[in-house]
């Protein structure tokens, strides 16, 4: 069962991802679906490696234009 508060998906899509695919590795281990277990793996450390790079550039960049860059 995912662990993020319904109302993030929209605002947090990769967490959302990230729980759904924890899911999908539990339901696979309780199924005895080996093979899947394995590409969900894969799939979730990908999944976490993108969000912190992710997370990473918005710290990097949060500064990176003034508050009134676009006025004119």
């Amino acid at each position: 069962m995912s662990t993020t508060p319904a109302g993030c998906g929209l605002a947090q899509p990769g967490l959302v991802l990230r729980d759904n695919l924890a899911d999908r590795i539990a339901e696979a281990g309780r199924e005895g679906w080996l093979g899947e277990i394995e590409g969900l793996k894969v799939s979730l450390a990908a999944a976490k490696d993108k969000l912190t790079q992710m997370d990473a550039h918005s710290k990097s960049s949060a500064g990176d234009l003034p508050g009134d860059a676009f006025v004119r």
